[in-house]
């Protein structure tokens, strides 16, 4: 199992209001993707596709230069995974110019952590580190 948390950073000059995050993992083969609410500020709303969103409480903004943990992640894949995992993150702010990032595992080297974490013990960033390609 990898778990993480995903966080949204103001990066701007000016105060972002009503922040946000989606995420969408759509077909995973074998592996298990789940997110859970980090904070009361970003509640979490899922369905039946494989994604989730947690937009900001009114109210609720991030000043410059702040960052906010908004999902924690988990991740379960099996022990020969054949697919490779991707996930889209969308992160933004009431007009403002959205961002999109790209993380993708592939089977090979998700293997590979398995592998690895059968003959040691590794820390989930360790393996993160390892796994996790950002595009």
């Amino acid at each position: 199992m990898l778990a993480f948390s995903l966080a949204i950073a103001n990066t701007g000059a000016v105060l972002a209001e009503k922040p946000y995050m989606s995420v969408w993992w759509g077909d995973t083969g074998e592996a298990k993707v789940s997110v859970h609410q980090k904070r009361e500020a970003f509640p979490v709303r899922m369905n039946s596709f494989p994604g989730a969103q947690a937009v900001a409480l009114d109210g609720m903004s991030l000043a410059p230069d702040a960052v906010d943990e908004v999902l924690d992640c988990l991740i379960t894949v099996s022990e020969d995974p054949v697919a490779d995992l991707s996930i889209r993150i969308t992160t933004g702010a009431r007009n403002a110019e959205p961002e999109i990032t790209r993380i993708l595992g592939r089977s090979a080297d998700l293997r590979a952590a398995v592998d690895r974490s059968r003959r040691q013990q590794l820390e989930t960033s360790e393996v993160l580190m390892r796994v996790v390609d950002q595009v």
